[in-house]
């Protein structure tokens, strides 16, 4: 994902399990646009996608 110093050009959305609490957080601190959870619910996802559009406008 993220190299030292190096911003992406582009917004990163992770998925994660929301059972795997270690998990989540550890995806968080990657610093990642959007951290969206399974069981996937298709509205967050278009959100998180939609205001990642919208930024970079």
């Amino acid at each position: 994902m993220r190299q030292a110093g190096r911003e992406p050009d582009a917004g990163t959305v992770l998925l994660v399990d929301d059972r795997n609490t270690a998990l989540r957080e550890r995806a968080h601190q990657m610093g990642p646009a959007a951290v969206v959870t399974k069981p996937l619910q298709v509205g967050v996802l278009m959100a998180a996608i939609s205001d990642l559009l919208n930024f970079r406008e």
